[in-house]
């Protein structure tokens, strides 16, 4: 790397001392976003951090409405999401050692894995349970290949001096994504359930036979969790209404997913024009702590 590359490896401090008073200098923000790949990779884990809260805040309350009431079954179903970040942080982190020279390949193929396990999680339903821990797994194995190689490619291009500043860059804008995304589905999820909540208890109750004239207080007993209020009703229309609420959730899930598309292939798009970082990961020790 040339003494006039732009994203060459530098030693200088990144504080300068002006009186008591420590300041970053300009052109260390400067030298920062003047790499492209430093910028890509903060944009690629923003827009990760909001696909990845739609299924790491959504799946649990997803399977709770859908597979419960059971905690073990649901702890159950929950499982393969958790070994499957292991198994995608420890795989791809372990490939980019093997093969520095495919890191946008890797990225790629990690947000490709994670929108297509997101998005197809729009078609699981309460009777789907096993097709719903597959996607699950496959999401968190993309998951895993975004949350801990995006900080390790961003360390391994930052000037020396930067390495501690941008750490903590990809951390906050990992979660302002997170926090833009979850606001984004939890909008989406509620106005849904707005929407065809009430209807479909209703609709379902009267199919059961429930008279017209008392289905509103089936629907707030029922919506309510009064079990006392729902004794007096037939086990046949509670066992209805309870599988309309599922049904409801079912539909107003898939939309979250759905949504959440949007977010993964901006990333995805955002992968392929990374270039190749090759020359950027060297055996090199920004700083010798024995």
């Amino acid at each position: 790397m040339g003494e006039h590359d732009p994203i060459s490896h530098d030693s200088r401090p990144a504080l300068c001392k002006q009186g008591t008073v420590l300041v970053f200098p300009a052109e260390t923000y400067l030298r920062l976003i003047s790499q492209r790949v430093s910028i890509l990779i903060l944009i690629i884990a923003t827009v990760f951090g909001a696909n990845f809260y739609s299924v790491a805040a959504f799946w649990p309350l997803q399977a709770q409405k859908l597979f419960g009431p059971g905690a073990v079954k649901i702890s159950y179903d929950l499982l393969p999401y958790g070994y499957g970040l292991i198994v995608g942080i420890v795989v791809f982190n372990w490939a980019l050692s093997l093969f520095p020279g495919a890191i946008r390949e890797f990225l790629a193929l990690s947000s490709a894995m994670l929108t297509a396990g997101i998005g197809a999680m729009a078609a699981v339903t309460p009777n789907t349970p096993a097709l719903a821990r597959g996607l699950s797994f496959l999401a968190a194995v993309g998951s895993g290949g975004l949350i801990s190689p995006l900080t390790t490619v961003l360390t391994c291009v930052t000037p020396d001096d930067l390495i501690g500043t941008v750490t903590a860059i990809i951390t906050a804008v990992r979660y302002l994504g997170a926090s833009i995304g979850y606001a984004v589905y939890f909008t989406v999820l509620q106005r849904k359930l707005a929407e065809v909540l009430d209807n479909n208890v209703v609709t379902a109750a009267i199919d059961a036979g429930l008279p017209p004239n008392e289905t509103t207080g089936f629907a707030q007993a029922l919506l309510g969790s009064d079990l006392t209020a729902l004794d007096a009703f037939p086990p046949s229309i509670v066992d209805a209404g309870q599988e309309a609420v599922k049904m409801s959730y079912q539909e107003s899930f898939k939309l979250v997913y759905l949504v959440s598309i949007a977010f993964g292939a901006f990333a995805f798009v955002c992968c392929l024009f990374l270039g190749n970082v090759k020359k950027l990961i060297v055996n090199k020790l920004a700083v010798d702590i024995h």
